[in-house]
């Protein structure tokens, strides 16, 4: 699905509160500098497309039953960030793949307050 940034008219108040997020998530061909793209490497260039590209299939799935998730699209995206945001700090690389211990993840949540992900569900 391409979610079109001229759409004006939605069936319910969750499909356009994804629809907003789902709208922000630009390419990076187009979000990144020319002088940012130039210092990324192939492996993390791609890494980018990839996040975006789970993002946007997420928040599809999301909005084709939007009344069933029920769920705050922003707080979801945030989470995502963050939880990337952790693994860029904290995450170790093992067989070839990004892994976040749940220890590093409890701390993580200990600091954060136990009631931050509250708001990913309305």
């Amino acid at each position: 699905m391409i979610f079109d940034k001229n759409q004006t008219e939605f069936s319910s108040k969750n499909h356009k509160a994804v629809w907003q997020c789902a709208v922000q998530i630009l390419p990076k061909e187009i979000s990144l500098s020319e002088k940012i793209k130039g210092l990324m490497d192939a492996d993390l260039f791609e890494s980018c497309r990839q996040m975006r590209e789970f993002m946007l299939d997420t928040l599809q799935s999301i909005y084709e039953d939007a009344d069933y998730y029920d769920i705050n699209p922003q707080a979801y995206l945030r989470f995502w960030f963050d939880l990337v945001d952790i693994a860029r700090h904290s995450g170790e690389i093992v067989d070839n793949c990004l892994v976040i211990s749940f220890a590093k993840w409890g701390k993580n949540n200990a600091k954060a307050g136990k009631n931050k992900w509250n708001a990913l569900f309305s």
